[in-house]
């Protein structure tokens, strides 16, 4: 997935439940494997931005 295709995905998303419109092209957009954002010392996951899924 390109980050192009994340922030569409996303924009959509927010739109839709939020009713929001999310400007895509002034934002930092980065692609991460949830399964690695995990915290060691507890295990817990890591919450960075809106996890988008396809």
């Amino acid at each position: 997935m390109t980050r192009q295709e994340a922030a569409q995905i996303a924009s959509a998303a927010v739109r839709q439940y939020f009713h929001v419109d999310v400007d895509t092209i002034d934002r930092d957009i980065t692609l991460e494997d949830p399964a690695k954002l995990v915290e060691t010392a507890t295990g817990e996951p890591i919450f960075r931005g809106v996890p988008v899924q396809r």
